[in-house]
């Protein structure tokens, strides 16, 4: 990838002719995201979702982690795609079953950690 190129993660927030706090908004809000998937992860691990067995949804996630619903809900699809290491491990999410939701009510998707091999 040259230095030209945008990865999925790094396209930009703001537009070419947005003022300058608009710019830095951006900025603020990509390493917020950044942090809020190392947080989902380390939680998950921590807790043991490593298993479709423990898998919660993103409210569930949200309700225990005391993050507004929409946090976990936003970085799945973008946790799907990324490794992350905990402790030195490295991790994918996935996807389990759907169930209905302990936080929310309805039937929702479930997710987990899954360790990735060397």
């Amino acid at each position: 990838m040259t230095s030209q190129q945008l990865s999925l993660f790094d396209t930009p927030k703001s537009h070419r002719d947005d003022p300058i706090t608009s710019y830095k908004a951006a900025q603020r809000a990509g390493h917020l995201a950044g942090t809020h998937r190392q947080q989902i992860a380390e939680f998950l691990c921590r807790h043991n979702i490593l298993d479709t067995a423990h898998a919660m949804t993103t409210a569930e996630i949200a309700y225990a982690m005391g993050l507004e619903r929409h946090v976990p809900a936003r970085r799945m699809s973008e946790m799907m795609v990324r490794e992350f290491r905990v402790d030195s491990v490295r991790y994918r999410i996935r996807t389990g079953r759907k169930r209905q939701c302990a936080a929310c009510r309805n039937e929702c998707m479930t997710y987990y950690l899954e360790a990735q091999s060397v």
